[in-house]
């Protein structure tokens, strides 16, 4: 989190779209997580809340899209090549396959409301060559709903963010102390130990 919040800090707008494009296709960076720090950092005035939701609802599409295409480029060898194997797991093919056989392609709304399984679920639809415009369509409709939510939990609950920092800070704090405290009580042990060994 202070790495993320560093870094849009720094990079603001073109930091959150960059992050949240690779966030889409499937790099190690939490998506929700994002944009709910680009609503606290609005919450801090350091950003604008009304610039941060499009630029981020831009990004979360165009990386879901283009991880979309990839499947739809490679089709099912993308299962047996690194790093799509890595979220393209039996497990998560299982999860994938229970949603589009109960919820159609209804699935790519649903799973921008599921964290895990969106890339997977994307690189699918691309494999199975669902029309363009309707994953598009999907996608940004939940976009359209997640992102303003995510945002505005940063935004509205600031100040109760701000509370938790400063607890985790606290207690992070607290913890070094204790670690330095015990492992100079350990020395100490030592030291006296090896002192009253005869020589």
């Amino acid at each position: 989190m202070e790495f993320l919040g560093g870094y849009l800090e720094h990079f603001t707008y073109a930091g959150l779209f960059v992050i949240l494009m690779l966030a889409g296709m499937g790099m190690p960076f939490p998506e929700d997580l994002t944009i709910i720090l680009s609503g606290y950092l609005a919450y801090k005035a350091l950003i604008r809340l009304p610039v941060v939701i499009p630029i981020a609802i831009v990004g979360v599409v165009l990386g879901d899209y283009l991880i979309y295409l990839t499947g739809k480029r490679f089709g099912r060898r993308l299962s047996q090549i690194w790093p799509f194997r890595r979220f393209l797991t039996s497990a998560r093919q299982a999860r994938v396959r229970w949603f589009f056989r109960h919820y159609g392609s209804g699935s790519i709304f649903l799973v921008r409301f599921v964290s895990g399984i969106r890339a997977a679920m994307h690189l699918t639809a691309g494999i199975g060559r669902m029309n363009p415009w309707r994953f598009l369509w999907m996608d940004g409709l939940a976009a359209l709903v997640s992102v303003p939510i995510f945002a505005g939990i940063g935004y509205y609950f600031g100040e109760q963010i701000d509370r938790v920092v400063e607890i985790l800070r606290r207690i992070e704090t607290g913890l070094m102390i204790a670690a330095a405290v015990g492992l100079t009580a350990l020395l100490v042990l030592i030291a006296y130990y090896r002192r009253e060994q005869p020589s």
